[in-house]
C-alpha cells in the first residue's frame, strides 16, 4: 500500500512507518505484525530529513541474520508481483551485505537511499509492502514462492560440480552472532578428513554462494542463519544435508522447532539429518 506524505523511523526495534497524520502503521514492523502486538509512537519532533521522492521500503525489524534475509526476500518477492516501476528504495544503514547484493542484482534499483537510525524522515510517499515471513520453517508456500523467484532471477553460473560442500560457523565467519560457532581448526580438519570443500559466504558474496550451493550433492551446515537461509538454494542435485547444532542456545532452539514439528526432514531431493553437539574430530558422514 502506498502512503503519501508519510514518515519513517528506525529505532531499537527496527523500522516503523507512520502515515501523514502521524498514525502508526502496524504492518510496517515485524514485532507488531508477526511477533507480537507492540505499537510504536512517532518521535514528537519535526522531521530531521525531508525527501521529495516516492520510495519503496526495504526495511524490516532485522538488518542482519536469518530474519533479515527471509523478511526482505519476502518483501522483494511481493514487490516484483506488483509489477510497478518505482525503483527508488530505502534500506537500513546496517543492512547485511549479502541482502543488499541480492536486491541490487534482482531489482536493479534506480536509487538507494540509506536511512540512519534514530533519524526521522518524511517522504513524498512510501510504498509499504508488509513482510509476511519470519523464517522458512513457518510457511512453506511463501518459502517456495521466494525460491521460485530466486531461481528465475538469479542466473545460474557455470561452476565446477562439488561433491561435498561445507559452510561452518566459526569466530571469523563474519555472521551476525557467535552462537553455535566451532573452532576454525576443527572445522578445517573435519573438512580435510571427510573431503568437504569449505566456503565462506562473507568472502565470496551471496550470488557466488547461491551458485556454489546449487552445484553440491551433499552439504554440511552449522545450525542457525548458516543453515536456515542457505538450504533453500540447493538444486535437485543435492541428496543430503547434515546440520551441526552446537551450544545450549541452539540446542534449545532445535528442540523447540522439533516440538513444533516444523523442522524439514526432506527438502527437494535432499534428506536432512540433524546432529546435536557433534564432535567434529570423530564424526563420520
Amino acid at each position: 500500500m502506498i502512503y503519501p506524505d508519510s514518515y519513517y523511523f528506525i529505532g531499537g526495534r527496527g523500522g516503523c512507518c507512520f502515515n501523514s497524520q502521524r498514525g502508526y502503521i502496524t504492518e510496517s514492523n515485524d514485532w507488531s505484525a508477526l511477533i507480537g502486538s507492540e505499537r510504536y509512537s512517532i518521535p514528537p519532533r519535526t522531521p530531521d530529513i525531508e525527501v521529495d521522492k516516492d520510495v519503496v521500503c526495504f526495511v524490516t525489524s532485522f538488518a542482519t541474520g536469518l530474519h533479515a534475509y527471509v523478511g526482505i526476500l519476502s518483501i522483494l518477492n511481493n514487490y516484483i508481483k506488483q509489477g510497478v516501476e518505482n525503483k527508488t528504495i530505502i534500506i537500513s544503514e546496517d543492512l547485511q551485505d549479502g541482502i543488499l547484493e541480492l536486491i541490487k542484482y534482482i531489482l536493479k534499483p534506480d536509487e538507494i537511499i540509506v536511512l540512519k537510525k534514530d533519524c526521522l524522515y518524511k517522504f513524498k510517499s512510501i510504498n509499504l509492502i508488509p513482510n509476511s515471513l519470519h523464517s522458512y520453517f513457518e510457511d512453506t508456500s511463501i518459502r517456495d514462492e521466494i525460491v521460485e523467484m530466486l531461481n528465475s532471477k538469479v542466473q545460474r553460473e557455470e561452476v565446477s560440480l562439488i561433491g561435498k560442500l561445507a559452510i561452518l560457523k566459526h569466530p571469523g565467519s563474519g555472521v551476525a552472532s557467535r552462537m553455535g560457532e566451532v573452532d576454525l581448526k576443527e572445522a578445517t580438519d573435519f573438512c580435510k578428513r571427510q573431503k568437504y570443500t569449505r566456503i565462506e559466504p562473507s568472502e565470496i558474496g551471496e550470488l557466488n554462494t547461491i551458485n556454489t550451493i546449487r552445484s553440491a550433492s551433499s552439504i554440511a551446515f552449522s545450525w542457525g542463519t548458516t543453515f536456515m537461509k542457505n538450504f533453500v538454494y540447493i538444486s535437485d542435485n543435492c541428496k543430503k544435508i547434515d546440520v551441526f547444532i552446537h551450544g545450549p542456545q541452539f540446542e534449545n532452539e532445535y528442540n523447540h522447532c522439533n516440538q513444533r514439528n516444523i523442522l524439514p526432514q526432506k527438502y527437494n531431493n535432499a534428506e536432512l539429518v540433524y546432529h546435536l553437539n557433534p564432535d567434529l574430530n570423530t564424526i563420520e558422514l
